[in-house]
């Protein structure tokens, strides 16, 4: 990866071999939408990372695409659920959340279409897809439905993003006001709760959200 002027914080800390925590994430945007599986140079945030360079952005841009999933899996108790709980709780807390769908046979974006639908109300969000994106009539329909504007251009909407944050200092501190608690201490909240993930009731794993 290049060295950008802003931070790229992505979910496996090879050092530590845990999850990294969500720490100073003051005006910063996650890159929600497909991840490569097995070919992780073809990934479009790479296109996204030049383009808020190219920009000046100057915050933390967050990307769930791990590259080290494999490794994380054996220094990880149950990887995928946390990796799932870490992109759940960087969604939160980020000050833009950012989906942009390049649908095709290749990257059918299943996921992002849950995740899409949990968040797609929610204020600080962006949504785009290239003009070749198939099946995207669904997403489209409901983004509208919200009086949001959708994005055939990933340059435009980063840059739209981009000047949002600019232009609201307060929404730099994230979507969610409460999320300012999250601290370094998360680390061990979601080590706990994996812990005792099947020996809680779903009333007491809320409970221990860190969120």
């Amino acid at each position: 990866m290049k060295n950008y002027s802003f931070r790229v914080l992505v979910p496996f800390n090879e050092e530590t071999k845990t999850l990294n925590p969500p720490n100073n994430l003051r005006n910063s945007i996650f890159l929600a939408g497909p991840c490569p599986r097995f070919d992780y140079e073809d990934d479009w945030r790479y296109t996204a990372f030049d383009i808020l360079e190219e920009l000046g952005f100057r915050g933390t841009v967050i990307t769930p695409t791990n590259d080290k999933y494999s490794d994380m899996e054996r220094h990880q108790p149950e990887a995928l659920w946390a990796q799932t709980e870490w992109e759940r709780t960087m969604m939160h807390i980020c000050s833009a959340l950012v989906f942009w769908v390049p649908r095709c046979e290749k990257w059918p974006a299943f996921t992002t279409n849950v995740e899409f639908g949990e968040w797609y109300k929610k204020p600080g969000v962006y949504f785009g897809f290239p003009d070749d994106a198939i099946r995207m009539k669904y997403l489209t329909l409901k983004f509208t439905e919200q009086k949001k504007t959708w994005y055939n251009d990933l340059k435009k909407m980063l840059s739209d993003v981009v000047n949002d944050l600019q232009k609201s200092p307060e929404r730099k501190w994230g979507r969610h006001r409460n999320t300012r608690r999250c601290n370094h201490k998360w680390q061990d909240v979601c080590r706990y709760r994996i812990h005792h993930r099947h020996n809680s009731n779903h009333s007491n794993q809320r409970k221990c959200s860190p969120l």
